[in-house]
């Protein structure tokens, strides 16, 4: 099982959807409605169909998004609340914004099937680990999803990793168990795994 890529401009993406979840055993997708900047691109009427299909296969979809695309999340999260909605890199929080641009993002939590991964953590920052600059915005996700719907991530694995100088995964798992203090053992089990396994239904 797995997750793949679905293009929000293709006609045919519903049947697409179906082929790759009935017949070859993917869980969901993901879209990228931030490189769609001038138009609403979850929302077109041309991907209704797509979302019918997505919810009654019971998809996990996963959003490469920004704050200003919290809006269209937030209505597929109504249309359709059995679906499980993942955002992907907290909704890239931008530091010289503020928090009060990232609010949208946050209150993405009033909806039940949305998650958040804790990841690109050191992507985000202007400092050194544990990037303590980015920890407010890590705060206010806290505070608003509650650890039981965070989840880690981390990007690709290996050579692309040393190429771009992203954090190791050691380091990418040190930043959760140490580097956060307001984590506690139990928000350290959900987020590095418990939450992963309820949504997708693991056994742990």
């Amino acid at each position: 099982v797995g997750h793949g890529l679905i293009d929000p401009q293709d006609a045919n993406n519903a049947e697409v959807a179906r082929y790759w979840m009935r017949e070859r055993g993917l869980v969901g997708f993901r879209l990228h409605p931030m490189y769609y900047p001038d138009e609403q691109i979850l929302l077109a009427k041309a991907n209704e169909p797509l979302w019918e299909e997505l919810a009654e296969l019971g998809a996990v979809v996963q959003f490469h998004m920004r704050a200003a695309d919290a809006g269209q999340v937030a209505e597929i999260a109504r249309r359709f609340p059995q679906l499980k909605l993942l955002i992907d890199h907290m909704g890239y929080p931008d530091l010289s914004e503020g928090a009060a641009a990232f609010q949208p993002i946050v209150d993405l939590a009033q909806h039940e099937g949305v998650f958040v991964k804790i990841s690109d953590v050191g992507g985000r920052s202007q400092e050194a680990f544990p990037f303590v600059d980015v920890h407010p915005y890590i705060r206010l996700l806290y505070d608003a999803f509650g650890s039981a719907r965070l989840l880690w991530g981390t990007g690709y694995p290996g050579h692309h990793r040393s190429k771009h100088h992203w954090l190791s995964l050691a380091d990418e798992l040190r930043l959760i168990r140490e580097g956060i203090p307001f984590f506690g053992p139990r928000d350290q089990e959900r987020i590095l795994g418990a939450t992963a396994a309820g949504i997708w239904g693991w056994s742990i």
